[in-house]
């Protein structure tokens, strides 16, 4: 599975959001390979998903408690970084539901296999599956669930919840994320 460098650079802002610190902690722990590739990455190259999963994880225990905490906060950043200001306006303008569907049919753009399937469970509330992801990841899917918060804060709401409520890596059968939103 591959993801798109959008996808990938929004982790390698997160580090330099950081500070100078972390960037460089960063650079000295991935292997050789791995340095090289952040240096030449395009927004528009594929790389390995599991170079993903690897940078969240390294993230998180460099600049954060190594408990998955900080996960979500890169999704948080990552939405701020991949979701355009002039787009920010039709979000507002519609609705948390309409912008979930179009992210969950923008997915194939983003990871070259697997999909995003929006299940509304009443009016406000929303589950998210991920499906035919043939590597599960943890720690994207936390990510993920922050993504998602802050699409809805930008839609307006001022209290949104959610999170992971099954995970392939952790023995479900397929990712779950759970949400709501006033």
């Amino acid at each position: 599975m591959r993801v798109k460098g959008t996808v990938l650079l929004a982790r390698l802002d997160f580090a330099r959001s950081r500070g100078a610190e972390v960037l460089e902690r960063l650079y000295a722990e991935v292997d050789p390979a791995t340095r090289e590739m952040l240096d030449t990455a395009l927004p528009t190259q594929w790389f390995p998903y599991e170079k993903l999963c690897e940078l969240t994880l390294l993230l998180d225990r460099i600049a954060g408690k190594a408990d998955l905490s900080l996960c979500e906060e890169m999704g948080r950043f990552a939405c701020d970084a991949n979701v355009p200001r002039f787009l920010r306006a039709f979000i507002r303008l519609g609705s948390v539901e309409f912008f979930l569907k179009r992210a969950a049919a923008a997915w194939r753009a983003h990871y070259d296999m697997g999909s995003m399937e929006v299940v509304m469970l009443a009016p406000k509330k929303v589950r998210l599956r991920l499906i035919g992801i043939p590597v599960p990841c943890h720690a994207q899917c936390l990510s993920v669930v922050g993504f998602v918060k802050r699409a809805a804060e930008l839609a307006g709401n001022k209290t949104v919840t959610g999170g992971v409520t099954a995970c392939r890596q952790l023995g479900a059968e397929v990712c779950e994320l759970t949400g709501g939103w006033d």
